[in-house]
């Protein structure tokens, strides 16, 4: 696939303006490519709960069998009946992760396509979507997260074990950690417009990011920011709020009682509906969030330069 031309080249934006550019994207793809973007991401998240529900009802199981006073032949079977719970999770969080590729690369197309006037039907977003730029983003975000984990994983042992831990040194780490996420937001833009490889499409995004880095981060944080309120709002509203993360935190109680009774009480909590529901909501706040990447793209670029008319020479030649 060679890469997508720059058909009416975008002009930089106001701040407000990325936002509004970002609504009128979804408009006018709402039938071609966000409303299944939006199914895809809701049916990833309610496989990935569907997952999660497997874990907690297999350690429900196990719990009773890793009590203090159990045998080893218990425990053994408790620590194996646990880690059977954790692979259909762990293999919907894989599908979800992938799933999240897919849609990013769809949402980054259509939306590229529709700033510069020119948008696409569903099959002809398919037939650009299901390729090298699909590929390319999984294998380049298999490659950014092995990076990432091997380097956090480096700087933990070097920080916990310089007695550099607790809360200064996990706010730390968690600033070494948003950089690096932010520096790749637009990854896949790099190998879905620009036709980049996997790496050299990492290094384009760090490199562009950081040309308009002021910009790209406070658009990103006011996002985060609002919908990050009402994310926590329908939890608290709906009882659900860090139901999962209690969950896992529940099962590795030093109290198996106590940890049982938590796992019990997560799980009554944790049913279809609130899946269900936190999957509509989740999917509704990514699809902007994704379509908020294309207007940051072409903004970045265009203040970068990258849409000026190029000189002719003395032939009349670009």
């Amino acid at each position: 696939m060679e890469a997508m031309e720059d058909i009416n080249a975008p002009e930089p934006m106001g701040f407000g303006e990325l936002f509004t550019r970002t609504f009128a994207l979804i408009g006018r793809t709402l039938s071609s490519a966000a409303l299944p973007a939006l199914v895809i991401i809701i049916v990833l998240m309610i496989i990935q709960g569907f997952g999660t529900m497997l874990y907690f009802d297999g350690a429900i199981k196990a719990m009773p069998l890793l009590r203090p006073d159990a045998s080893e032949e218990d425990l053994a079977a408790g620590g194996t009946m646990i880690l059977k719970a954790l692979v259909p999770m762990l293999l919907t969080w894989l599908v979800l992760g992938f799933g999240l590729v897919f849609v990013q690369v769809m949402t980054a197309i259509a939306g590229w396509n529709a700033l510069n006037d020119e948008p696409l039907t569903l099959g002809e977003l398919m037939d650009r979507t299901v390729g090298r730029p699909l590929w390319y983003g999984i294998l380049q975000t298999i490659i950014f997260g092995l990076i990432l984990f091997v380097v956090l994983m480096i700087l933990s042992i070097i920080m916990f074990g310089a007695g550099g831990g607790g809360a200064a040194g996990g706010i730390i780490l968690g600033l070494i950690f948003l950089y690096p996420l932010l520096a790749t937001a637009l990854r896949i833009h790099e190998v879905s417009i620009e036709d980049r490889g996997p790496w050299h499409g990492l290094i384009a995004s760090i490199a562009l990011v950081n040309s308009n880095f002021g910009r790209i981060f406070g658009a990103l944080a006011v996002y985060g920011i609002i919908f990050g309120v009402i994310l926590i709002g329908i939890s608290t509203i709906t009882g659900t709020g860090g139901l999962s993360m209690m969950g896992m935190q529940g099962s590795q109680g030093n109290d198996p009682a106590a940890a049982l009774e938590t796992l019990k009480m997560v799980r009554e909590n944790y049913t279809w509906g609130v899946v269900i529901l936190n999957s509509i909501v989740v999917g509704i706040v990514s699809i902007f969030g994704l379509y908020l990447l294309t207007p940051l793209y072409a903004d970045s670029r265009a203040r970068r330069g990258d849409f000026l008319p190029q000189p002719e020479d003395e032939y009349g030649m670009v």
